[in-house]
């Protein structure tokens, strides 16, 4: 998979509850290069190519799913693992 020019083997998603929110603070803070069009989706550069990390929104996620969009309250531990691979 390329992502942002670079060759990546694994990759990390966080699912946001406001990508209006989140996207500027792992842009602005820890300073990750961003394409990010303001939509449901938003991939960041890493230093190197093993390892890309992207944003969903958690509703488009669901939506994707056909499942209902059924964000945690409170303190959670929840999380997705997902896997792709090249034929």
């Amino acid at each position: 998979m390329t992502v942002l020019g670079k060759e990546a083997r694994a990759g990390a998603c966080l699912l946001a509850g406001s990508m209006e929110t989140m996207v500027p603070f792992y842009r602005d803070i820890p300073g990750f290069q961003t394409r990010w069009d303001g939509g449901d989706f938003a991939q960041f550069q890493t230093a190197g190519g093993e390892l890309s990390l992207f944003m969903y929104s958690r509703k488009a996620f669901a939506q994707s799913l056909g499942e209902p969009c059924a964000p945690p309250k409170g303190l959670n531990q929840t999380f997705e693992i997902g896997s792709t691979r090249e034929a």
